[in-house]
This record gives structure tokens, C-alpha cells and sequence, in this order.
């Protein structure tokens, strides 16, 4: 590691023990993650203050959504086509006098006769002779005739006989061809009579053994759609699925699959895909289930996202089937459909239709609802109200009445009919006094008081709003609010919370900026003007285009003149001089200097000398050329201000490329990122390759900078694949690092990782890469990601400050990993180590851990107690007590164990004290001391209820008292166990056991 990492290195850690007086220092500093950029000197601005702090900006709050969850639509109703099936293997009727031999009564002779009647179309007459035949035959000729009488039966209408009969055919001889079809129609019967659950069973009886192609197919569709009317659609899409991928559908069962498959995708979340089934099957021509599939078609193209398809659907179903009973759902659908389309009066006239058609429908008042809340967000005040009144003439719930009160107030407020607007948003709160709707009632008329000026009862509404679980809109809108009273009523030190928790929680909301600014000011109001000075400079460098910064530069450079800072003074205003060099009291010619005295140097008196030549050969041709490398010159030595304005002449000479690259690069360097996008962009269009790598490159790295990552990975790929990176590879390498590590992209983090140590292991950085991948698996528990990386650190750089700070990580890696022993061999150094190492306590218990998982159970045991006796106010200690306890006892150190345990239960942490009287009562049981086993337990029920230790107490002291021979009193227990609400069905088996052989009933 260089001598200038070193000192950065020392530097922080002097800090870190400067901070805790004499402690440890915190984890070493990472270097910043920014994509590099050439070698520029950051221009920093000053500002007048204001007089005092601005107003920040309540936003408008977006409106809730109807507080009760849209309907679900009901699902289609079963139909199945009875003679939609594969024909059964049956013989033909006998042509010539087929019942001639019926008065013989032969069983073979009645079902021809039979057979030739059901052909005939003469159903009384077949039912006689097969029902005869059935009676008398055996065999193939009874299983025939039971399965003509089946279809018999079928064509009656006469359901239930007819699947008595198909389940006597198919019993007959269950794998014959008449077997199989049986089975298959009674499945198909039995759906049809609307029992799901027997039909499953059948189709799953059919499928378990071998059947024709058909058969199986239609008994896998039948399958589904039981499964689908017991409303387990996940396992009739994976058994439709299946059937289509067999890509050999029956002809007159592909086109039904298609609108159940549909269906049951919509059902299961995959909306695209239904709608893409259902659409192919309304559009193949009339079909039964052609009602049903319109419908379903306008929701699921809905919620796929295609509201304009879903009205046409809707549209096109209302007009095919007008006496639909569900008639309903399409027009609620239109009305969705409508307001998705931003078609407030097509959803309008749908509304009134579906009142018109059903008022009463339960779909009427979400419809209202959905159009009220469309109405206000679009500022159609008329209508809104309109709605409002037409609502609460409805039997609404408490819920929907008070959202509909809410939104009325909305309107009201907007108006400016400030009374009106608080009564209903006071009603709004008596009707839904807890949640969503009660929040933003109250954050609005906190609100409406600051507007008024009435900052004391504005910070009252919005006190106790802020201890309730807010959605984050409404949570930043009510910090806001209330730092912005508190400040307005002089209550200093609210305001200083408020702003400071925004700030904290919300740093890429609007007002960011106008929140930390608040928080400088209040800050200062308290007469904290340290604190407040750092928040300025803070302010200054997290929002440098807000036309603020430099009134925060001025006020930071004003607060350390009079702290004696005169050093920092003058360079905060040089800063302000330097980025803003036409502000009154910053005159060019000053900015001038002060640039040449911050930055000088070599580039500083290239610029000068080309600035000479350029004013002494005015009409050179190669003026373009002059003022592009003063610019570079300029940019060099840290002037990116002076650097655009030369770079802008040149890009008048015609030097189109490189000066948008150079006026790219230093609004880079002036953090102005829009503008340096632009300009890099520019330079692209105009640039050939590979220069156009390079552009990119500045683009993405702009973007990246504004908090857009997306094409930074891939920009700054092809970059580093160009000829340009040269010096700058390991910074790029370590911010794509950085990124797929905050992005948890494991493989990429560990690549780029790992290109930055393995090409280049002597870069500032690489260390700092490989803590950063270390610590960001340790977030998120990925050992052997955490193994690897803090290994790798400790062989390539044992003398890097992240090495030492890594090796508890690494240690609990290594055991998480299978590793007890050199887990052991780490911690063990560290422990011996780290005496004053706040994460001691964490390390002592790893060690026991670890000593326990080798073997050494009783080092774990001494590692345990150093930790209880060392750190005796730490939040590990009643772990390490009741580990210590439970390795005694497993060493048959009963006296020691004990003595732990007993002062568990007397001082120790409440929390343990339930175990440790369980582990107490179970060392005097294991003695067969009962009394003090019983009363150990006993004291675990009464210490901790509610727990499983208490549950397992109750268990252990009905078989002590049994011991005793206390049976009444084992009886209460085990009762008294029983009676536990959440008791684990294990304990509860034994304790019924133990009261049986008790003689008593459970």
C-alpha cells in the first residue's frame, strides 16, 4: 500500500479514536464509488444566506384507493358437452331381425335387441330390453348393456341413473374398452352433477393405468376442470399445459382447452397469456362457452394492461348477450377499463348504466367509487360532488362512506372552502378513526392549519400522527409538516427532529433539498453553529444545481469567520467565487486569480500561455485548435469554468467532437449532469468509432451520477474493451464492483472483484473492493461468497485496516460454512486480541460456538463465562448464560450448571429466566430430586406463560409430580397444558397419554 493510502488510511482511524475518546476506531473508510472522469479539479460555489430559511413545499399527496379491495370475478361456471367424448369400442345392431330371439329370454339376445332399439333412437323400448339384459347376462354382455344404459339414461336427461350405470360398466372390467369409456363418462357425468370431488377422484382412478390417446386426453381436460371447480386453478393449468404441449389435441377438445387454459391463467396471475387464449378462442366462431369467454376477456386483458382491448371485449359481450346474468362485472370492467383509458365520461355513462341496469349490485358502489376518485384527480369538481351525493344515498359500508366523505373534502379544500373541507375530513375520522383514511384526513387538516398560521395546532394534529405505520407518501409529507410548524412556531427542536429524520428517510423526495437546508437552519436557531455549518457545506456538495447551494456556501463561509476559521472561510468563498463567476460580489477578474492561486501548477501556465497566443493571433486558422487545448489545459489544472467557456469557441471553430467531449467533461466536473449528458450525447452522434465508446462512457457515467445505474454497466464494459481507459481501468473496474454489489448480483460482484485484485493487486482500491464484497455478503448471510473475498483480503493485503476488521466476519463465515476448526483458530486470535473490542462480546460466543462444534466443550464452557464475566452488560450475555448452563449439564457438571441457572433465575435477563427454570427443573428430575424438580418447573410456567419453555415445564412437572405420586396433582398440570392456547401437538399427545394411564379423560 503507497505512502498516500497509508496517510488517508491513519487519517480516518485518528478520527474514528478522536470520536470515541480513546476507543477503538470504527471500520476503516471505503474509497467513494464515481466513475471517473479526467483529471478535474472540483469548482466550488459560494452564496449569500437568506435571511432566514425558505418555506419547504408540501406536495400534493397522491389520493387512496378505495379503502376495499375490488371484487374478485366469479368464476365461470363448470359446462361440460356430454357428447363431446371418444366413442366406446360397441358392436353394431344385428340388421336382420335383431329381437327375434327375445322370447327366448337370452341375456345375448335382449341386448341385441337393445343395442338395435338405442340405435334406433327408441329409448323406452332399449331401456326394457338392456335393463333385462343387465338383469340376466354375465360378463361382456352385462358390462355392454350397463354401459348402453348409461348412455340411455344420457339422452333422458336422467343424469344420476346414468351414472349409476356407467360406474357399473366400468367395474365390470375396469381396463377394457368398455371399462375405460365407462369410467370416462362417469367422470364426465359426475362433473356435470356439479360433485368436483368425486369427478377427481374418477378422472385420477382413470389416468393412474393405461388407456387410448383419447381417453386419456379427454380425462385429463375432464381432470382440470374439476380441479378448476374446487378452485385449485395453479393444478388445472399445469394439466392443461401439458395437454397442449402434446400438440395432438382432439379436434373437438382443442378449442374448449383454449378457453379454460385462458381462464385459469387469468386465475393464477399470468394475465398476458389469457388474454392471448381467450382472444383466439372468441375469435373461432359460436360455441357454448362463447358468453362466458367474452367476459373474461375484457378482465383479463384488463389487468394484462391493455385497457382498449378490454373495452372493445366488454363492448362487444354487452351487445352479444344483453340478458347476461353477468351483466354486471362487464360493465364494472368498462367502467376500470374507461378510467385506465384517462375517458372519464365513457367511464361515466358505464357507471350509470350499470346503476341503471342493477342498482342494488353489490358492483354498483365500487364503480361510484373508482369514478369519484378519477373525477377529483382530473379537478372535475361538478361531477365529483355529483357522485359524492349519489354515493352516500347508498347502503355503503363505514369504510366506503368515509372514503367518499375523504375525497369530498378534497374537492372542497381545492376550492378553497377551507371549513367545509375540515368538517368532512373531521367526519372522515369519527367514521374510520384508525388507518390509511384516518391518516390523510389528519395530515390535511394539519395542513390547512399551517396555511392558516396556526403552527401550535398544526404540530398537534400531526404529533401523534407520526408514531402510526404512514405509507412513505404520507410519512415524508407529515415530517415535513411537522418541521415546517415547528420551525414557523419557534419550536426549535422539533423542527431539527422532523427535518432530520426527512432527511434520513427520504433522500430522493422533491423536497430533499429543501429539508436539509431546513435542518441547517434549525440547527442554527439552536445555536448549534457547528453542526449547523456542516449541514450548509453538506448542503452545498448533496445538492449542487439547487440555486441555493451558494447562499449555504456563504452562511458556511460566514459561520467560520467567526469560529476563527480563517482558512476554511477563505477557501468556502473561494469555492463560491469559483462556481459563480457573475455573482455581484464575485467579479471575473477575482475569479480569475483565485483560480491561478487554488490551482497552481503546470496547467495552470499552459492555460495562461495559450490564452496569450489565442489574443495574440486572433485570426488564426488554427484558433479552434488554440482554444480547445486551453480548455483541456484549463481542465487539466481544475478551471472547468474557464474550460467551457474556451471549449465553446472552439466548438464555434468547427471543432465539433472534442469540444463537446471537453464541454461534457467539465460539466462533469461542475456536477451539472443534465449538461454533461447532453454534451457527451452530442459528441456521439457526431463521433466515429471508437471514440464513440468514449462518449457513451461520459453519458452513462453523467446518468450514473444523477442516480441512473441502468447503462452505466454496460457502458463502462465496452469502455474498458476500448483503447481509452489507460489509468482509469481500476477506478471503472471498482465502481462496477461497487454497483453488482449494491445491486446483489453475486457472480458479477465477485468477477469485477476479482479482475480488480487479480490485474491490478497494487491499486488503492483493491482491498477497499474485496472489503466491499465481503461486507455486502455478510449483509445478506452469503458465507462462502464472505469466506472467499475475506480470505483473498488477508492473503493479498494482511497489512490493509480492512483485513484486521474482517476477521470476525470471516471467522462466523468458516463456521456457518462447515469450517469449526478454522473458525476456532481466528477467533481465538481475535479474542485474544480485542480486550477493549467492542464486538468481543459477539466473538466469545462465535468461540464457543466453534470450541463446541471441535470438541471442545469445555473451553467453550470458560469462553461462555469470560463473556458473562467481562461483559456483563452486553446484549449476548443471557445467550452466553444459558449455553454455559446447557454445556455444563452435558458435561455432568450438574453443581456448576446449577449455580448459573439459579442466578439466571434471580438477576439474570428476564428474558432467559423461563429456560433457565425449565434446565433447572430437568437437572433435579435427572437426580430424581422431584419436589425441586416440580417447583423449578413450576416456576418456569409461572415466569414465562406464554412460551414453549412453560409448555415443556407443564409436561415435566405432571411426570415429576407422578414420581411423587401426586397424580391429582399431575392431572391439573397435564389439564393445564392442555388448556394452552398454542400448545405443540407433541407435548399434547403425551400429556393426553400420561392422563389416560392416569384413569382420567383428556
Amino acid at each position: 500500500m503507497d505512502g498516500a493510502r497509508m496517510r488517508r488510511r491513519a487519517g480516518a482511524l485518528l478520527a474514528g479514536l478522536a470520536v470515541l475518546g480513546g476507543g477503538l476506531a470504527s471500520a476503516a473508510p471505503l474509497l467513494p464509488v464515481e466513475p471517473p472522469a479526467p483529471d478535474l479539479v472540483p469548482l466550488l460555489r459560494l452564496a449569500a444566506p437568506p435571511l432566514d430559511k425558505p418555506p419547504v413545499r408540501i406536495l400534493e399527496l397522491p389520493l387512496p384507493a378505495p379503502p376495499e379491495a375490488l371484487p374478485a370475478l366469479p368464476a365461470a361456471a363448470v359446462w361440460v358437452d356430454l357428447a363431446n367424448r371418444p366413442a366406446a369400442p360397441l358392436p353394431e345392431a344385428r340388421k336382420f331381425l335383431p329381437c327375434v330371439g327375445t322370447f327366448l329370454k337370452f341375456s345375448s339376445e335382449l341386448l341385441e335387441c337393445g343395442r338395435a332399439r338405442f340405435a334406433e333412437g327408441d329409448l323406452k323400448e332399449a331401456r326394457a330390453y338392456l335393463e333385462a339384459a343387465a338383469e340376466r347376462g354375465e360378463g361382456g354382455v352385462r358390462q355392454e348393456a350397463r354401459f348402453l344404459l348409461g348412455e340411455t339414461f344420457l339422452r333422458l336427461n336422467q343424469l344420476d341413473a346414468s351414472g349409476r350405470n356407467f360406474l357399473m360398466a366400468s367395474q365390470e372390467n375396469p381396463h377394457s374398452g368398455l371399462g375405460l369409456h365407462g369410467s370416462l363418462a362417469l367422470g364426465l357425468v359426475t362433473l356435470q352433477l356439479n360433485d368436483p370431488a368425486r369427478a377427481v377422484a374418477t378422472f385420477e382412478r382413470l389416468l393412474a393405468g393405461p388407456a387410448p390417446y383419447e381417453v386419456m386426453a379427454y380425462a385429463s381436460h375432464g381432470r382440470a376442470l374439476a380441479l378448476y371447480a374446487r378452485g385449485r386453478y395453479a393444478e388445472a393449468r399445469d394439466v392443461w399445459h401439458a395437454l397442449f404441449r402434446t400438440g395432438r389435441l382432439p379436434p373437438l377438445l382443442d378449442r374448449e382447452l383454449s378457453f379454460w387454459f385462458g381462464e385459469t391463467l387469468g386465475r393464477v396471475g399470468d394475465y398476458a397469456a389469457a388474454e392471448d387464449h381467450l382472444r383466439r378462442f372468441t375469435g373461432g366462431g359460436s360455441h357454448a362457452l362463447l358468453e362466458p369467454a367474452m367476459l373474461r376477456l375484457g378482465w383479463w386483458a384488463l389487468a394484462a394492461g391493455h385497457p382498449a382491448e378490454s373495452a372493445k371485449a366488454f363492448q362487444s359481450f354487452l351487445a352479444a348477450y344483453p340478458s347476461s346474468g353477468e351483466h354486471a362485472w362487464a360493465r364494472f370492467g368498462l367502467v376500470r377499463a374507461f378510467l385506465a383509458l384517462d375517458d372519464l365520461p365513457a367511464a361515466e355513462a358505464a357507471a350509470g348504466q350499470l346503476r341503471t341496469a342493477a342498482a342494488e349490485h353489490p358492483l354498483a358502489a365500487p364503480g361510484l367509487l373508482l369514478l369519484l376518485r378519477a373525477s377529483v384527480e382530473n379537478n372535475r369538481d361538478a361531477q365529483a360532488q355529483g357522485l359524492v351525493q349519489e354515493l352516500l344515498g347508498l347502503n355503503l359500508s363505514p369504510a366506503s362512506r368515509a372514503y367518499a366523505l375523504l375525497l369530498n373534502a378534497e374537492v372542497n379544500r381545492r376550492a378553497g372552502q377551507s371549513g367545509e373541507a375540515r368538517s368532512q375530513f373531521e367526519l372522515t375520522r369519527s367514521i374510520q378513526p384508525a388507518g390509511l383514511l384516518a391518516w390523510h384526513a389528519t395530515l390535511r387538516i394539519a395542513q390547512m392549519d399551517l396555511e392558516a398560521r396556526e403552527f401550535s395546532r398544526a404540530l398537534a394534529e400531526v404529533g401523534g400522527l407520526l408514531s402510526q405505520p404512514l405509507p412513505p407518501e404520507l410519512a415524508g409529507a407529515a415530517l415535513l409538516l411537522r418541521g415546517e410548524a415547528a420551525y414557523r412556531d419557534k419550536v426549535y427542536q422539533s423542527a431539527a427532529e422532523a427535518f432530520g429524520r426527512f432527511v434520513a428517510e427520504f433522500r430522493g423526495h422533491p423536497e430533499a433539498a429543501g429539508a436539509f437546508l431546513s435542518l441547517a437552519w434549525a440547527e442554527f436557531r439552536l445555536g448549534r453553529l457547528e453542526p449547523a455549518r456542516q449541514r450548509w457545506l453538506d448542503f452545498a456538495w448533496s445538492f449542487p444545481r439547487d440555486p441555493r447551494a451558494g447562499e449555504a456556501l456563504l452562511l458556511a463561509a460566514e459561520l467560520a469567520a467567526q469560529a476563527g476559521d480563517l482558512a476554511t472561510a477563505g477557501s468556502l468563498l473561494d469555492q463560491f467565487l469559483s462556481r459563480f463567476p457573475v455573482h455581484p460580489h464575485a467579479p471575473i477578474a477575482k475569479l480569475n486569480r483565485a483560480i491561478l492561486e487554488l490551482r497552481a501548477g503546470q496547467y495552470r501556465s499552459a492555460s495562461t500561455w495559450l490564452k496569450e497566443l489565442t489574443q495574440s493571433v486572433p485570426l488564426s486558422p488554427f484558433v479552434g485548435r488554440m482554444r480547445l487545448a486551453t480548455g483541456v489545459a484549463l481542465l487539466a489544472a481544475g478551471s472547468p469554468a474557464e474550460a467551457t467557456a474556451e471549449f465553446n469557441e472552439a466548438l464555434k471553430q468547427g471543432e465539433d467532437v472534442l469540444a463537446h467531449l471537453g464541454l461534457g467533461s467539465a460539466a462533469l466536473a461542475l456536477r451539472r449532469w443534465a449538461e454533461a449528458e447532453r454534451h457527451f450525447l452530442q459528441a456521439r452522434e457526431a463521433a466515429g468509432e471508437p471514440v464513440r465508446v468514449l462518449a457513451e462512457y461520459g453519458a452513462a457515467a453523467a446518468a450514473f451520477h444523477e442516480g441512473k445505474r441502468t447503462a452505466f454497466p454496460q457502458a463502462a464494459t465496452a469502455f474498458l474493451a476500448s483503447p481509452y481507459p489507460g489509468a482509469l481501468v481500476p477506478r471503472v473496474v471498482y465502481a462496477l464492483a461497487a454497483v453488482t454489489v449494491e445491486e446483489k448480483r453475486w457472480a458479477e460482484a465477485r468477477h469485477w472483484t476479482l479482475r480488480l485484485v487479480n490485474d491490478f493487486p497494487g491499486d488503492e482500491a483493491a482491498d477497499d473492493a474485496l472489503a466491499r464484497l465481503g461486507a455486502g455478503a455478510v449483509a445478506v448471510k452469503e458465507w462462502p461468497l464472505v469466506v472467499e473475498s475475506y480470505q483473498l483480503l488477508l492473503i493479498r493485503y494482511p497489512g490493509s485496516p480492512h483485513a484486521a476488521e474482517s476477521r470476525l466476519d470471516l471467522a462466523e463465515a468458516l463456521l456457518r460454512t462447515g469450517a469449526p476448526a478454522e473458525a476456532r483458530g481466528l477467533l481465538e486470535s481475535f479474542v485474544a486480541s480485542a480486550a477493549r473490542d467492542p464486538r468481543l462480546p459477539r466473538a466469545l460466543l462465535l468461540l464457543a460456538e466453534a470450541q463446541e462444534a471441535t470438541g471442545e466443550r469445555a473451553g467453550a464452557v470458560e469462553a461462555l463465562a469470560r463473556l458473562v464475566r467481562e461483559e456483563p452488560r452486553s446484549k449476548l450475555a443471557g445467550t452466553a448464560q444459558m449455553a454455559r448452563a446447557r454445556l455444563l449439564q452435558e458435561l455432568g457438571r450438574w453443581d456448576e450448571s446449577r449455580q448459573v441457572l439459579e442466578q439466571v433465575l434471580g438477576e439474570g435477563d428476564a428474558g432467559f429466566r423461563g429456560e433457565a427454570a425449565f434446565r433447572l427443573g430437568e437437572g433435579y428430575r435427572a437426580r430424581s430430586l422431584h419436589a425441586e424438580a416440580v417447583e423449578a418447573y413450576m416456576t418456569a410456567a409461572y415466569l414465562a406463560p406464554q412460551t414453549p419453555w412453560a409448555r415443556r415445564a407443564l409436561l415435566a412437572a405432571g411426570q415429576s409430580f407422578e414420581a411423587l405420586k401426586e397424580s391429582s396433582s399431575a392431572v391439573t398440570v397435564y389439564r393445564k397444558l392442555l388448556a394452552q392456547p398454542s400448545v405443540e401437538p407433541e407435548l399434547a399427545a403425551e400429556a393426553r397419554k400420561a392422563l389416560q394411564q392416569l384413569g382420567q379423560s383428556p
